[in-house]
């Protein structure tokens, strides 16, 4: 189907009217689920777990550690189509406190504010990272 068929209002374009399926509306809003995990991956291979546990917290960074594949899989699909960074916290089971965690991490790398960023998250927001933030924020994600 054409992307100018995907959440326009009219159902039927496809069958079941998975094109205008709420999660589907917001992957056409998101970067690329592909584009994501290569990015996460990218910056595992750069930084280690340490800017996971920076962004996510410790349950999640050692969740990640002990299968990477499965992990880049769950968060580029959850970044992809969860409506909000609660729904995103759901989808990848972060206890409230490494929810509010996240959010303040995303706030600082959404203003820019560096100067409260360590050194090596620093050289992640330079090298992608503060472009997925902003399109994220783009999309709704921080609603």
């Amino acid at each position: 189907i054409a992307l100018q068929f995907i959440c326009d209002g009219h159902p039927g374009d496809c069958p079941d009217n998975l094109d205008e399926n709420e999660e589907t509306c917001i992957a056409a809003k998101r970067p690329a689920k592909e584009n994501i995990e290569k990015f996460l991956h990218a910056a595992y291979t750069l930084h280690g777990s340490k800017l996971f546990t920076f962004l996510f917290g410790e349950k999640l960074s050692r969740s990640i550690d002990e299968n990477k594949i499965f992990w880049f899989d769950t968060l580029a699909s959850a970044f992809s189509v969860s409506k909000n960074i609660h729904s995103f916290a759901e989808k990848t089971f972060m206890s409230s406190s490494d929810l509010a965690h996240f959010r303040n991490i995303f706030q600082l790398i959404h203003d820019g504010r560096l100067e409260d960023i360590p050194l090596f998250a620093q050289e992640a927001v330079n090298q992608g990272l503060a472009a997925l933030v902003e399109k994220l924020y783009d999309s709704g994600f921080m609603d």
